[in-house]
């Protein structure tokens, strides 16, 4: 037997699920990919279920998406400040939209840089600027 254990907490119209499972790696996927793409397929089956619900379901498995964006917060945080150390704009590598989310939210009270978004598809990634 496969033991999965599944914490749930609610925050205004999200539903948070993070399951423990030993088959981690598998639904985790490479780079999270399977994961992603089990939160898009809950979330497409509910909105096609209820036209008024419009509650978000994130799902995280064995803390991966919160470990990972714990690290896009001391990245962002650093290359900030290497930005302003330097004042020189800094491109970060390519990154998926959440990641992408996590940097611009973390950056975006600062008032030493900002954030933009370049790129297309799969080459999208983050520029940190000065501000002047």
């Amino acid at each position: 037997t496969v033991n999965y254990e599944i914490d749930i907490s609610q925050i205004i119209d999200q539903l948070n699920v993070n399951i423990k499972t030993p088959d981690a790696k598998l639904l985790i996927g490479h780079n999270g990919e399977n994961l992603r793409s089990l939160e898009g397929l809950v979330n497409s089956i509910l909105a096609k279920d209820s036209q008024e619900n419009k509650e978000f379901i994130s799902i995280d498995i064995e803390n991966y998406k919160r470990d990972k964006q714990e690290k896009l917060m001391i990245l962002a945080n650093q290359s900030a400040d290497r930005v302003v150390q330097t004042s020189r704009s800094m491109r970060l590598h390519p990154m998926n939209s959440f990641e992408r989310r996590v940097i611009h939210v973390t950056l975006q009270d600062r008032d030493d840089v900002y954030t933009e978004s370049e790129g297309e598809g799969n080459n999208r990634y983050i520029v940190i600027f000065p501000k002047d």
